[in-house]
């Protein structure tokens, strides 16, 4: 699982979030950007039909807001028995699907970063991922 957050200094609006169980369910205030419904992966690291379109919600939010000009895609994977050094690689490649989905989504390549951190997240359902943004230009 993967829950979307990103957070600035800086203005820019969204539209106004849906509901809970749309996958365009976003909050945007001039500092963070938070999609409330969780990205999945398979095991294998596919993302589901459900997450590509919370995705979508995502990029048309990053498209609309062009002052965002550095968003870093941060991965992180829940405890387990593997070395720090694997989860943090498992993470990176995470990361870079979501970036990965994003480019293909019409969203600057150079406007995003993917990173895996080792540290873990609480939550044992999998991958947490947050959208930090770098860099804004308010206009």
């Amino acid at each position: 699982m993967i829950l979307l957050l990103a957070a600035a200094c800086g203005g820019g609006q969204a539209p106004a979030p849906t509901t809970q169980s749309d996958p365009r369910h976003q909050v945007v205030t001039e500092t963070v950007v938070k999609n409330f419904d969780p990205i999945q992966f398979d095991d294998s690291g596919v993302l589901s039909p459900a997450s590509k379109a919370n995705l979508d919600a995502v990029a048309e939010t990053l498209q609309g807001n062009p002052g965002i000009r550095l968003v870093e895609v941060q991965g992180r994977l829940p405890p387990d028995e593997s070395h720090a050094i694997e989860r943090a690689g498992r993470a990176q490649e995470r990361a870079e699907t979501v970036v990965a989905y994003l480019v293909g989504k019409q969203v600057d390549a150079a406007r995003l970063v993917a990173k895996g951190y080792p540290d873990p997240v609480a939550d044992p359902a999998g991958t947490h991922i947050t959208l930090l943004i770098l860099e804004r230009v308010t206009p």
